[in-house]
């Protein structure tokens, strides 16, 4: 079950993300640990278009880099992404 104070920091953070951006936190939330082609190829959008969402989920303390491990959809080294540990409590 979802605490009301949770219910509320989700609510909110869906107001105030534009709407590129919440489809990258809610795939970066989805996936739990990911790097940003992984978040692109689960979206369909090209890596271009993820970069700049994610490195502003970063700037707001919404998502931070957990490791860097290969990826498997570069076959290259990464940093996986996952929701502050502030927002994964927040919105459980």
């Amino acid at each position: 079950m979802i605490s009301e104070t949770s219910l509320m920091a989700f609510e909110k953070i869906q107001k105030d993300l534009p709407v590129c951006r919440l489809q990258v936190y809610k795939t970066i939330k989805k996936l739990e640990y990911c790097t940003n082609s992984m978040v692109a190829e689960s979206l369909g959008w090209t890596i271009n278009r993820v970069t700049p969402r994610t490195n502003e989920l970063k700037k707001m303390g919404l998502v931070h880099v957990s490791h860097s491990s290969w990826c498997p959809v570069t076959k290259g080294k990464c940093h996986y992404l996952t929701l502050t540990k502030y927002q994964e409590e927040k919105n459980e």
